[in-house]
């Protein structure tokens, strides 16, 4: 795979991507614009609140913290306007103990309101680089990524749970194996290695990206190999590097059960014809996950997989990417 520098943050195509104005960005089609953006409109805030709570984004009952000591506590709290942000918060009838509206929910500690809230997690949805968003939103660059990563995380469990839609390859597929950057060594330890698979003929084409540790070599083969297994279908043709400093095809063999047919790029090479080369087309499918891995090398290394994971997110989901994601904060 090609390296690519990139010095710039990119959207989902790949374009870069410049300051965003508010306007064009809650212009967003699809579910944003038919159930979020009314709800956005200014005089509309109650309304909001109410769609967060009969959705189960945040908590439509709550008892109070002193129920266990006070039996006249053990009761549902009483929902009361407040002159906070939120407009609302819970009230005990008993003791007065007030509690957040919040509590309970994934944006308990979320330092802005939840207009912006809900613009954050569309921003991840759509792979928008965390600090373009916060300066669109005038918020701090923390709060962004708190929740950026805080949506990555319930991608990731859902993705365990649901791993067979996010499988690639079958019996005769081709998959391909690489990592980012090729020949990652002594001369490049700057760069923050990534396994990448992609399977050939696929429309579009289905990538998978795992952020793996500098400068732990047995560590990540341990790594690569699990993820393929967990990935990468049996009966699947998987293309390896021939030599590689974090795996090569040697340590591939011990999969032979599961992965019958395992070649080299060397031997794809002896195809090449004066009309076509191995190296061109391989050039080609690499050519999106070479971006994203570049990409995620402008990130820290606490938010390189969540990027990583917003870009596979994106990539399965596509326009409904958001709404998906609205539920899953919906039954966290």
């Amino acid at each position: 795979m090609c390296t690519e520098e990139i010095s710039e943050y990119r959207d989902e195509n790949n374009n870069v991507e410049k300051s965003i104005d508010l306007n064009t960005f809650d212009s967003e089609l699809g579910y944003y614009q038919q159930v979020i953006r009314p709800l956005l409109a200014p005089g509309h805030d109650c309304e909001l609140i109410f769609w967060l709570k009969t959705t189960g984004m945040i908590p439509n009952v709550q008892v109070c913290k002193n129920s266990k000591n006070n039996e006249n506590c053990n009761k549902t709290m009483a929902w009361f306007p407040s002159r906070n942000q939120d407009f609302y918060q819970w009230k005990c009838n008993n003791c007065l103990v007030k509690k957040s509206i919040r509590d309970g929910s994934m944006f308990c500690d979320v330092k802005c309101n939840f207009k912006n809230a809900l613009r954050i997690l569309l921003g991840w949805s759509k792979c928008n680089d965390f600090e373009n968003i916060a300066a669109m939103l005038g918020i701090k660059n923390c709060v962004v990524s708190g929740l950026y990563n805080t949506s990555a995380q319930l991608a990731e469990e859902y993705i365990q749970k649901n791993i067979t839609e996010f499988q690639i390859g079958g019996p005769g597929s081709i998959i391909l194996f690489d990592i980012y950057p090729t020949g990652f060594g002594p001369t490049s330890r700057s760069f923050r290695p990534i396994l990448c698979l992609a399977e050939v003929k696929t429309m579009p084409q289905k990538y998978w990206y795992q952020s793996l540790e500098r400068n732990r070599p047995t560590q990540n083969k341990e790594k690569i190999l699990k993820v393929i297994q967990q990935i990468v279908k049996p009966g699947s043709v998987l293309v390896v590097p021939s030599e590689s400093q974090l795996c090569s095809y040697a340590d591939f063999l011990p999969l032979k059960n599961l992965y019958p047919t395992i070649v080299t790029v060397g031997c794809l090479k002896r195809h090449n014809t004066p009309q076509t080369t191995c190296e061109e087309n391989l050039e080609i499918i690499w050519k999106q996950a070479s971006n994203v891995c570049a990409q995620a090398q402008l990130y820290n290394n606490n938010n390189v997989q969540q990027y990583l994971t917003s870009q596979m997110w994106h990539q399965r989901f596509g326009n409904e990417a958001f709404e998906r994601l609205l539920h899953q904060f919906s039954i966290y």
